[in-house]
C-alpha cells in the first residue's frame, strides 16, 4: 500500500465502521513485513496508527497481525540474562517505543501447533512472562487445520492425483505434519482422528487463556477448515460434524470448567485442579458432576462436588482436586457438567487426555 492509498483508504475504513457497535478494536492488516526490513515496518506501524486514532480515539489499537511477535522475542532472549522479565521488557520498551504508543495493545500472533509441536501451555507461559500483562494483550491466530482428505470427486477434478503435502495455501509439508501429530499419514477415512485432534488444540489453548485474566484480554483462532478448499461449516468436507465447533463453544461460554490447563499428558498417580473461569456474575450453590471414561466409552470414574460460590467478573475459581489415583495408563475423556440448585445446567465440557 502506498502512502496515499494508505491515508485515503485507512482513513475511509475507519470513519465508515467506526459507529459500528461490535467493533471492539482495530487491527490495520495482517503480517505486513512480518519480522523484515524493520525500519520500514516500524515505521508502517506508527502511521497506520496514527491514521486510526485521528478518525477514533475510543477503541485500541493493534497496527497489524504479528504487531508483538518480535517484542516477546526481543524481550525473552535479551542480552542480559540475569534480568526479571520486568527489566527486560522495560529496556526493551526503551529501545523501541512505537511498543509504547499511549493507544496500542499487544498481540501474540502465532500458532503453536505446527512442527515442531510444543504444548500449547509452554508457548503462552512465554508470552505471559514476557508481556506481563502491562498492556491488554491478544493471544491470536491460534488453531489447527485437521480436515480429512477431499472425496473422490475432487481427486478426479485434479485428475486422479492428490498431492497430500506443501500447497499454495499452507507452508509446510502435510505428509510431515501428519506424521509428527499421529504417527502416521492420514487419509479421508481417519475424520475421528483429525476432528478430536482439533477439538483438543482449541479447548487446551482457550481454557488456559481464560484462566489468566490478568495477562490475557482477549483471544482469537482460526481453524477448523479443510486447508484446501477452504470449506468451512458445522460439518467437514465428508459431512462428519466437527466436535471442534461444539469444544469451542463451550470454551466461549461464560462459564468454562478446566481440569487439564493446556496439557494433554497427565502423570500416573496424580490429581488434577479442576478450575472454573467465569466472565458474568458470580454464581452461588452450584454442583459439578465429573465423568471419565476410558476409550471404549465406558464410564469409569463418576465424582459429584459441591460449589458453594463462582466468583465472577473474569475471575477463576479453583473448584475442586480430582484424584486419578488407580487409573491405568492410557488415553481417556474427561467430561464437566455443572449445575445449579435446580438442576439446570450451566456449563459443560469434554478434554482429552493421556496417563503416562
Amino acid at each position: 500500500m502506498g502512502v496515499f492509498e494508505k491515508v485515503r483508504d485507512a482513513g475511509a475504513m475507519v470513519r465508515s465502521l467506526r459507529n459500528c457497535p461490535s467493533i471492539i478494536m482495530w487491527e490495520m492488516g495482517d503480517e505486513p513485513l512480518m519480522l523484515i526490513h524493520n525500519f520500514r515496518r516500524f515505521k508502517w506501524y506508527e502511521q497506520i496508527y496514527n491514521l486510526v486514532k485521528e478518525e477514533d480515539k475510543t477503541r485500541p489499537i493493534v497496527p497489524a497481525g504479528s504487531f508483538c511477535l518480535e517484542l516477546v522475542d526481543r524481550i525473552e532472549n535479551f542480552k542480559d540474562k540475569k534480568l526479571s522479565c520486568r527489566e527486560k521488557r522495560r529496556k526493551v520498551l526503551e529501545d523501541l517505543p512505537v511498543y509504547g504508543l499511549d493507544m496500542a495493545v499487544w498481540d501474540y500472533h502465532y500458532c503453536p501447533e505446527v512442527p515442531p509441536i510444543v504444548p500449547c501451555y509452554t508457548v503462552v507461559n512465554r508470552v505471559k512472562d514476557a508481556l506481563g500483562g502491562e498492556r491488554p494483550t491478544v493471544f491470536t491466530e491460534f488453531g489447527f487445520d485437521g480436515m480429512p482428505e477431499p472425496t473422490l470427486k475432487l481427486i478426479e477434478a485434479y485428475e486422479g492425483k492428490f498431492r497430500w503435502a506443501t500447497d499454495a495455501m499452507w507452508g509446510f509439508d502435510r505428509k510431515t505434519a501428519d506424521i509428527n501429530y499421529f504417527g502416521r499419514e492420514l487419509n479421508r477415512n481417519n475424520w475421528k482422528e483429525t476432528q478430536a485432534c482439533q477439538a483438543i488444540v482449541l479447548s487446551n489453548i482457550m481454557c488456559y487463556l481464560r484462566e489468566s485474566p490478568g495477562e490475557f484480554a482477549a483471544f482469537y483462532f482460526m481453524t477448523m477448515f479443510d486447508i484446501w478448499t477452504f470449506y468451512w461449516g458445522l460439518v467437514d468436507i465428508s459431512d462428519n460434524p466437527k466436535l471442534a465447533y461444539f469444544v469451542a463453544g463451550n470454551s466461549l461460554q461464560p462459564l468454562c470448567i478446566s481440569g487439564l490447563h493446556g496439557s494433554t499428558v497427565i502423570q500416573e498417580q496424580s490429581s488434577i485442579e479442576i478450575m472454573l473461569s467465569n466472565f458474568e456474575n458470580p454464581v452461588p450453590d452450584t454442583e459439578l458432576r465429573v465423568y471419565i471414561r476410558d476409550i471404549d466409552s465406558e464410564i469409569i470414574m463418576h465424582r459429584e462436588f459441591p460449589i458453594i460460590m463462582i466468583k465472577g467478573n473474569v475471575r477463576v475459581t479453583s473448584a475442586c482436586t480430582l484424584d486419578l489415583k488407580g487409573i491405568a495408563k492410557g488415553l481417556y475423556s474427561i467430561e464437566y457438567f455443572l449445575f445449579n440448585e435446580n438442576e439446570m445446567e450451566l456449563a459443560k465440557n469434554i478434554e482429552l487426555f493421556y496417563i503416562v
